[in-house]
């Protein structure tokens, strides 16, 4: 029995007259289920209100180590105007005496038809509270770094062209900020003067069409200007620079105005282009405050040992980890993922975490993040400076919540109940667990079980082995461990580029959230609806049950969640749709 304690009363499960049936939990469990998720996710918003500055772990870029380079001379497909490099990965079974290999191909775009629209805003984002200090360089430096990858981009993918343009006028009326770079060369000056103005140099892949520009292409739409101030002689038109003097160009401004860390929200951003791209939105960035003086309340703290942003050996994983635009949107997501709720729970624990980070302030919302998922905090840092997060929480409200295993082994990041390994032992009194279910007939490759489930969120309860799929009653005794990431291999012209990866290096290990008992829980934010849990039960029993059911469950199959009628089916997309018009509203907001 259940016990739960309701605005100082307890109360036991059913006592609220609604029982729950074969599929659907009972109130008073949901109700019990949303106070686990408030309480833990309250301790990380309490403790997040407390702190100061930035957590360190924005500044760890440890979980680029396993994400493969983009390598030179792949093999492009041009497709719907898009360029598109083909990835396989290789898996292994881990733990079994008779090691299955399957693999997984990704198509990944690396160029975009369009740039995507920059603009400058007045967002109070308290930036002074993060960095120690008033003035701010982001915009400045997210310009930078755009080119530093597109100049990075067309050194490795053939045909591809990096040029300067004579876009460098400042027009009269405009606001106009004075950038200073300090002493520098003429050749860095030139860059800055391209990387500061409007459309002041483009990377592209000609074509017959059209241009394949670079993912990292920008088009700054403002009225505000920037005009260059520095040391040195007159600007000459050179050759546009390469990444390596790039980079090195941007870590001298980074050293002459002490702000190494904002370069790293500012590479965060950038990383985060391709995806707001495809979005079809303008990315706010916060107007430049330059040459102010630290803050009264806090004191600059420069970051010197956090400098491998700056290492020309990252860039290659940059450039993958970004275009892979799913699997930015996947690492972000999977705050919501518990290993412990099942797919008819997906509601109340989604509508937990929502009421409890939704009065929290876009400034302390990095360190709620970054407690959840520490390793994630650099990505983190990005979606917050543009917004993005807020769509992240909104399609998340709705169960949208998209699944990308590449980048999820790649980061050491849980997503799915997919990649937690078999239990042991697999057969217990003649029953297996329908997520075992699940993960066993993706590990043997049954067919329609080729890929992992668009649910991330396990089927509940168990199936007698007789009435599992022979291929699943073959196998329970051969099969063990799980499946673990072993190795990667671009398509290339010349034949397979591979990048290894040592096996057993990429097992993730989910970070379980501490509930705080002592929480008082608001329900204004658990609602009856059962649209979350309805949408992710469908699904996963959808692709278990691909084949059919068996007679046993019959309750399952024939509940009202499984009844789909023309309403119904539309009520993912219908969510899609909902969750879209509150983004742009939102932005409307914003910008």
């Amino acid at each position: 029995m259940v016990t739960i304690r309701r605005d100082g009363e307890e109360v036991r499960a059913g006592d609220d007259g609604e029982m729950g049936d074969a599929v659907r939990p009972a109130k008073s469990a949901q109700r019990a289920m949303f106070e686990r998720g408030f309480r833990a996710w309250s301790g990380l918003v309490d403790t997040a209100r407390k702190a100061t500055g930035l957590p360190d772990s924005c500044f760890d870029l440890n979980m680029l180590a396993d994400v493969p380079s983009l390598s030179p001379g792949l093999d492009l497909k041009a497709e719907d105007g898009w360029l598109r490099a083909t990835g396989t990965s290789t898996w292994a079974t881990d733990g079994s005496d008779n090691s299955v290999y399957i693999e997984k191909q990704i198509d990944i775009d690396i160029s975009r038809r369009w740039p995507t629209n920059i603009t400058l805003t007045d967002r109070d984002l308290d930036y002074c509270s993060w960095f120690g200090r008033a003035d701010n360089h982001i915009a400045v430096l997210v310009l930078a770094w755009a080119y530093i990858l597109s100049a990075r981009w067309t050194e490795l993918v053939s045909g591809a062209v990096l040029e300067y343009n004579n876009n460098s006028q400042i027009v009269d009326g405009d606001h106009v900020i004075s950038v200073n770079t300090g002493k520098v060369n003429d050749d860095a000056a030139r860059w800055w003067a391209a990387v500061l103005s409007q459309d002041g140099w483009e990377a592209y892949i000609p074509s017959d069409e059209s241009r394949f520009k670079s993912p990292w292409s920008i088009a700054l739409k403002s009225p505000v200007r920037f005009r260059l101030s520095h040391q040195g002689e007159t600007l000459v038109q050179p050759k546009a620079i390469s990444s390596v003097d790039a980079l090195g160009y941007i870590k001298e401004y980074c050293n002459f105005h002490g702000v190494t860390d904002q370069c790293y929200a500012a590479l965060s951003v950038a990383l985060l282009l391709p995806r707001l791209s495809s979005r079809g939105r303008n990315v706010p960035l916060p107007i430049p405050k330059l040459n102010h003086e630290a803050c009264v309340s806090g004191i600059i703290k420069e970051r010197a040992s956090h400098e491998q942003l700056y290492e020309f050996k990252y860039l290659d994983k940059f450039l993958v980890l970004s275009c892979n635009t799913k699997g930015v949107c996947g690492l972000l997501s999977s705050i919501f993922y518990d290993p412990k709720v099942a797919c008819n729970f997906a509601s109340p624990w989604v509508q937990a975490i929502v009421a409890a980070i939704k009065h929290v302030g876009d400034t302390q919302i990095i360190h709620v993040m970054a407690a959840r998922s520490p390793h994630l905090a650099f990505i983190w840092l990005g979606a917050i400076i543009t917004g993005f997060h807020n769509d992240v929480v909104r399609d998340g409200r709705f169960g949208l919540i998209p699944i990308e295993p590449h980048s999820a082994m790649w980061t050491g990041t849980i997503q799915s109940f997919m990649q937690e390994p078999l239990s042991k032992p697999l057969v217990t009194d003649g029953y297996i667990s329908r997520a075992n279910e699940c993960r066993l007939l993706h590990i043997i490759q049954d067919e329609f079980h080729e890929r992992w489930p668009l649910s991330p969120w396990h089927p509940f309860g168990q199936t007698a082995l007789e009435d599992t799929e022979p291929s699943v009653r073959s196998n329970v005794e051969k099969v063990t461990g799980g499946l673990v990431y072993a190795k990667w291999r671009w398509a290339s012209k010349e034949g397979s580029l591979t990048h290894q990866v040592p096996r057993g290096s990429l097992v993730p290990v989910f970070r379980e959230l501490a509930e705080v008992p002592d929480i008082p829980v608001s329900y204004e934010g658990f609602r009856d609806k059962d649209v979350v849990s309805e949408n992710a039960t469908r699904m996963i029993f959808d692709w278990l049950r691909f084949e059919g059911y068996p007679a046993s469950e019959r309750p399952i199959y024939t509940h009202e969640w499984f009844a789909v009628d023309n309403s119904d089916e539309d009520a993912h997309f219908q969510a899609i749709q909902k969750a879209e018009r509150l983004r742009r509203r939102g932005l409307g907001q914003q910008i």
